[in-house]
């Protein structure tokens, strides 16, 4: 059955195409796979573009962490040091006052050795 035409179409033979069902079901076939695809190539780079912004986020995070890593070792650094100088005031103050015991032992004796003197 021809369609109906309207006045002004001519039917010329260039209108008139014929082919093969099974050509026009792979044809739709392949139509159909290539959106389909199509759908998919855009849910790809969709994901890829989520990826990259949670990878970049997890390297900011890497970076801060970093940072802080840094941060608590330099201020470990920095007691230790100031352990050391403390440590260094106590072993200071302790040979002093072992100074001064010998000084008050030594004193002491020479005291008592006068005293038994006269």
């Amino acid at each position: 059955m021809m369609p109906l035409l309207a006045s002004s179409q001519t039917l010329s033979t260039e209108d008139l195409v014929t082919v093969p069902s099974k050509t026009l079901k792979n044809a739709l076939i392949v139509k159909n796979e290539r959106d389909f695809l199509k759908n998919q190539i855009t849910v790809v780079r969709d994901s890829v573009n989520i990826l990259v912004t949670i990878t970049n986020n997890q390297d900011s995070i890497i970076k801060t962490q970093d940072t802080s890593i840094s941060l608590y070792k330099k201020i470990d650094t920095d007691r230790q040091k100031q352990l050391e100088y403390k440590d260094s005031i106590i072993n200071n103050y302790q040979k002093q006052i072992k100074k001064i015991k010998l000084k008050f032992i030594v004193s002491s004796i020479a005291l008592v050795g006068i005293l038994l003197v006269i």
